[in-house]
């Protein structure tokens, strides 16, 4: 497995070759063959998975779930998916890619884009989003050894914490509450940060 996703009384597992979706307390639901999957991640309500490739030139699948059955692609991109993560309220998808860029999907427009400002201030490939309780801030990791958090709002306002891990890779975010943040980095550390949006 390289990662996997869970929403409501479902889990999605993303494999190099196939996708599993189970349902709580683990009943295999469906099995699909793919090629090269790289992420996933399940909307609130469960309703849709989302899964990103190793093909640079490959969209992002939507599935509808139970079946996994493809109803959408999202603009074709440039590099490989490397994290999705759906905002808690549904309303957005956000997506790292290999080459450093963050693309933040709106639902309702379609999954057009939601905001028209390039995320790009990662200087290496994103390794994993995290979105606030609230939906308004998006947390990014990456290989460059910083966390960024974007507002959604303000979509020139970030938050960076350069080599937040010294000389290593963010691995995985996520929030406590409001403002707290913990990340864990390929130096076996675990760090919680005090984030202030003022």
């Amino acid at each position: 497995p390289v990662d996997a996703s869970a929403a409501a009384d479902l889990v999605a597992i993303a494999c190099r070759q196939h996708l599993v979706l189970l349902r709580s307390p683990g009943a295999v639901v469906a099995t699909v063959a793919a090629s090269a999957l790289t992420c996933c991640a399940l909307s609130p309500d469960g309703a849709t998975l989302a899964v990103g490739g190793a093909d640079a030139k490959a969209p992002i699948r939507l599935l509808s779930t139970p079946q996994l059955a493809e109803i959408q692609s999202v603009a074709e991109h440039q590099a490989e998916v490397t994290a999705l993560a759906y905002s808690p309220d549904g309303a957005n998808l956000a997506a790292g890619f290999a080459d450093r860029y963050v693309r933040v999907y709106s639902v309702a427009n379609g999954y057009g884009l939601a905001n028209t400002e390039e995320w790009c201030f990662h200087t290496a490939r994103v390794n994993c989003l995290a979105w606030t309780h609230d939906s308004k801030y998006l947390a990014t990791g990456s290989l460059d050894c910083s966390i960024i958090v974007w507002s959604l709002d303000s979509p020139r306002k970030r938050i960076v914490a350069k080599n937040a891990h010294p000389m290593s890779q963010i691995t995985k975010l996520t929030w406590i509450d409001a403002n707290h943040l913990v990340s864990t980095g390929q130096d076996s550390n675990i760090k919680v940060w005090n984030v202030s949006f003022d």
